[in-house]
């Protein structure tokens, strides 16, 4: 396991998904400055309760047609229409500083496989586990000004929660 999950006893993996339920959007506008240049900017965040730990994805593995870690994202807006632009999932500390990015890729992309699990996004293979107090953040690089609404928004991205005991 990652060094984030140091010290910890990690067991009784419980494979799952994360919905857009699951991240607390913020409900702030995502800008495009006018140079046409922007950092990405905070959609929403889950925090890792105690007692628990969360790997994005399944793990290992060798290709597109054997991954089981994949993803499918549709932000949308209030009226409701797709918000197109780069999206990743970060990795932040307790003091909410940056860790790392699990994945990142178009929203183009991010939408496909509505209907067919294997036409989404895969997660690269990981085998890091986040425990209590970290932070996944899904962040968004917007093409044009646009504010996520989570409740016409949907994401399905598989990863495992595992029960985790300092020892």
């Amino acid at each position: 396991m990652a060094a984030v999950a140091s010290g910890y006893q990690l067991s009784q993996g419980y494979p799952g998904a994360f919905h857009a339920a699951d991240f607390a959007f913020n409900g702030n506008p995502l800008t495009v400055p006018a140079s046409g240049t922007t950092p990405y900017q905070e959609v929403g965040r889950y925090i890792v309760p105690q007692g628990q730990a969360i790997m994005v994805g399944r793990g290992i593995h060798t290709g597109q047609d054997s991954a089981t870690g994949r993803v499918y994202l549709v932000l949308q807006n209030a009226t409701p229409a797709v918000i197109a632009g780069d999206v990743r999932l970060d990795v932040h500390t307790a003091t909410d500083t940056y860790l790392t990015t699990i994945w990142s890729d178009r929203t183009e992309n991010l939408g496909l496989g509505q209907t067919d699990p294997r036409q989404r996004v895969v997660i690269p293979a990981t085998n890091d586990a986040f425990t209590q107090n970290y932070a996944l953040v899904l962040m968004c690089k917007p093409d044009a000004t646009n504010t996520p609404v989570q409740a016409n928004s949907t994401l399905i991205m598989d990863m495992v929660r595992y029960l985790a005991t300092l020892g």
